[in-house]
């Protein structure tokens, strides 16, 4: 890294935060619970999107998804059809349901909420710690810096404008940093496929090795990407997260009208869908560029370092544009954590902290109490992910894998209860819980069975 390169890398991510929070408070005319976790429902449609796509793709993806396409090919690209085919339930049946229910905590109208609420923090926790892993990840192989050093800075300046700005802050910076990491990500492409003469070139060599294949018709459940596998079961992933996820639900609520709500879930999955084809152009450049596999060149120590060495390799004598990408990686994690830490204070202080007041004082929370509360959590929340973040490296063998392990092991469960509930009303309570628990013991089983 160059001086110019910490300078750019200093001011996206400073300059980011520091935006957001100012078009969180300006024009604010109070600081309250619903400002704070619905930003008084008045944002427009596309920092929403914007917002939502920085939890959809974040810092795995971006480190994880080159790299996969550089080992294993392009057998995981019908995940864009999966994602295309997620709009219609997701933009007719999953919005506009949770909308009307004008709820801050998604899982407020369900049975056994408690047990629901303490199932979605774990995984909100395990993914935060995986999300600020990969850019801590990425800055320590262009850097002096070291991983815990990195984990620490990122997990600070994040919690430090949720506690301050609550959700508005969130969505304002997401919506800046969503800018520089599509930036980042074309200029990256853009000039990498030139170094090795132009994506023509890219895509032949692409073709010679192998690289080019996008459907495995296999039904062999071992296979690690199939055609089945990617649509229908990426399509599920997907559509379960839209369904029970409250750092997605509580951000599509903060826009003023349901239509704005459809378009930006709508958005979200075509915007998701350009960035896995960018992505996907960057693992093939990468594959062109490197003749020895700089695993096994010992180049670096991890596949999912890949990303980061690239860029410096082919952009390090252009003095600032490193530190902007590495800026766009960073972009990534501050997203998903800032809209993660602000969901699991709402959800905890609607869920927990409420009826337990009630309960004991016989009294709501007063408004100002509620507001610190909500402040004092998000803070407790970063902390716990930031100490989490430093196991991340053994969740699994590649960054892209470790979200879906974490998914499908814990949120799967609660995912089931959501769309049961839907599509299912006459199911009562006991069924549904004794459901949960066993699907949720048998995905625990697999899940550590298999990181072990």
């Amino acid at each position: 890294f160059h001086w110019a390169d910490y300078l750019v890398f200093a001011l996206s991510l400073v300059g980011t935060a520091g935006a957001g929070l100012f078009l969180s408070l300006w024009k604010r005319k109070r600081s309250n619970q619903e400002e704070l976790l619905l930003a008084s429902r008045s944002m427009h449609f596309i920092p929403v999107c914007l917002s939502l796509l920085g939890s959809h793709v974040s810092s795995t993806n971006i480190m994880g998804g080159p790299a996969d396409m550089y080992f294993y090919g392009a057998c995981g690209m019908p995940v864009i059809i999966a994602l295309v085919l997620t709009i219609p339930l997701a933009a007719f049946v999953i919005v506009p349901t949770f909308y009307r229910m004008n709820f801050t905590s998604a899982y407020q109208a369900r049975p056994f909420r408690k047990s629901n609420t303490v199932i979605f923090s774990v995984f909100q926790v395990l993914h935060l710690a995986l999300t600020l892993y990969s850019p801590a990840l990425a800055f320590s192989q262009v850097t002096s810096l070291s991983l815990p050093m990195a984990v620490v800075v990122t997990g600070g300046i994040c919690t430090l404008y949720t506690m301050i700005g609550g959700i508005k802050a969130v969505i304002w910076t997401d919506t800046i940093q969503m800018v520089i990491l599509f930036v980042g990500l074309v200029i990256l492409a853009g000039v990498s496929s030139s170094k090795v003469g132009g994506f023509g070139e890219v895509w032949q060599i692409a073709q010679d090795n192998g690289r080019d294949v996008f459907f495995d018709w296999s039904l062999d459940p071992r296979v690690r990407y199939t055609f089945w596998g990617q649509v229908i079961g990426q399509w599920t992933m997907h559509c379960s997260v839209l369904f029970s996820n409250q750092m997605m639900i509580q951000r599509y609520m903060t826009v003023s009208k349901l239509q704005h709500a459809q378009i930006s879930v709508s958005l979200l999955m075509v915007l998701s869908s350009l960035c896995v084809a960018i992505l996907a152009i960057i693992g093939w450049t990468i594959f062109a560029f490197y003749k020895t596999d700089p695993l096994i060149s010992k180049h670096i120590l991890k596949g999912d370092q890949i990303l980061a060495l690239f860029f410096l390799d082919v952009l390090g004598a252009q003095h600032g544009l490193p530190g902007l990408l590495t800026a766009a990686v960073f972009a990534a994690a501050l997203s998903t954590v800032s809209s993660a830490v602000n969901s699991l204070a709402a959800v905890t202080l609607e869920d927990f902290v409420k009826p337990a007041y009630h309960k004991v004082y016989k009294n709501p929370l007063t408004e100002r109490m509620a507001t610190n509360l909500t402040i004092s959590l998000a803070l407790a929340f970063g902390a716990i992910a930031i100490g989490l973040s430093f196991a991340a490296e053994f969740m699994a063998e590649k960054l892209i894998e470790a979200p879906v392990i974490v998914w499908t092991t814990v949120g799967g469960p609660l995912a089931g209860v959501f769309i049961m509930g839907f599509f299912f009303p006459w199911v009562n309570s006991a069924g549904a819980l004794c459901g949960m628990l066993t699907s949720l013991s048998l995905s625990l089983w697999l899940g550590i069975g298999g990181m072990m």
